[in-house]
């Protein structure tokens, strides 16, 4: 089919407790993932069982990487 992946979506769950930017952080495991398979970004949602936080995309490294997503209107 000719298709290539250029990237990996995955959720955080929600936290009200804690500061919502520090919980798109990737965890060590994340990056561990992010290391073997490193010419893809990746992205985390932030979600729970009501609500989508948001998502933000990051490098095999944990540097954010700015990205515009654009959603249904």
């Amino acid at each position: 089919m000719g298709l290539v992946q250029i990237g990996n979506i995955h959720t955080h769950p929600y936290n009200k407790d804690k500061d919502i930017e520090g919980q798109f952080l990737p965890s060590d495991v994340d990056l561990s993932f992010a290391r073997r398979f490193n010419n893809i970004i990746r992205g985390i949602i932030v979600v729970d069982n009501k609500a989508i936080y948001g998502i933000k995309f990051h490098d095999k490294f944990g540097n954010k990487i700015d990205m515009l997503v654009i959603g249904d209107k």
